[in-house]
């Protein structure tokens, strides 16, 4: 199998997962809004098979907590309840990928470089997490796997770009759009680099 074919299936893989994901949100959306119960057990199965495409299913409940928040009038104890089955079964499905892998072999392979340097960290999450960035708005340099440098150097530089982002990030969902669908799309937008966390972290010497 060459490269080319790997990526095409990856990104058919990512196309059916992205599917299910907004399918799953919609029903729960509709749950909200009506009280059918059919809904809800739609969105349950919508996750359950987004499972068999991607890992970044794990992050649904998040997904669906800023769903209700910030596109329903449920209040916070109703939003907890709808979503405590989808939080119990990604608690679930790690807990079976810790048991059926060895972890211990896999979290040293993607061990923290600097766990004791904070600063160090969040430089080189704020250098993968503009690289991505730039690359959404003007696509460039867009690779299957892309080695990047670790950061030593303008640490200070990357952790104020993206304090500065963040900053106005909260500033527009918080002061200016508060809960609407405006808020809703900033923070699904921000979710998707959750993983960027740890792979920002890994592997100095291939970058």
């Amino acid at each position: 199998m060459t490269g080319d074919m790997l990526q095409h299936i990856t990104f058919n893989i990512i196309l059916i997962q992205t599917a299910f994901i907004e399918s799953a949100l919609i029903a729960l959306y509709l749950h909200s809004q009506n009280g059918k119960s059919i809904y809800y057990f739609l969105s349950l199965l919508m996750v359950f098979l987004a499972v068999f495409s991607q890992e970044i299913t794990l992050l649904f409940p998040l997904y669906a907590i800023s769903l209700l928040f910030f596109l329903s009038d449920l209040k916070i104890k109703e939003i907890i309840k709808l979503t405590v089955p989808f939080v119990l079964f990604s608690l679930l499905l790690i807990a079976i990928w810790l048991f059926i892998i060895n972890p211990s072999v896999h979290l040293e392979r993607i061990k923290i470089v600097h766990p004791g340097n904070f600063l160090v960290s969040c430089a080189n999450f704020s250098h993968v997490f503009f690289w991505y960035l730039s690359n959404i708005l003007f696509p460039r340099d867009i690779e299957f796997m892309a080695n990047m440098p670790f950061l030593i150097n303008f640490i200070w530089l990357w952790n104020s770009l993206l304090f500065i982002f963040l900053l106005g990030y909260v500033f527009l969902i918080v002061c200016y759009y508060k809960r609407s669908l405006e808020s809703f799309a900033l923070v699904l937008f921000i979710i998707g680099f959750i993983y960027a966390v740890p792979t920002s972290q890994t592997r100095p010497s291939m970058g």
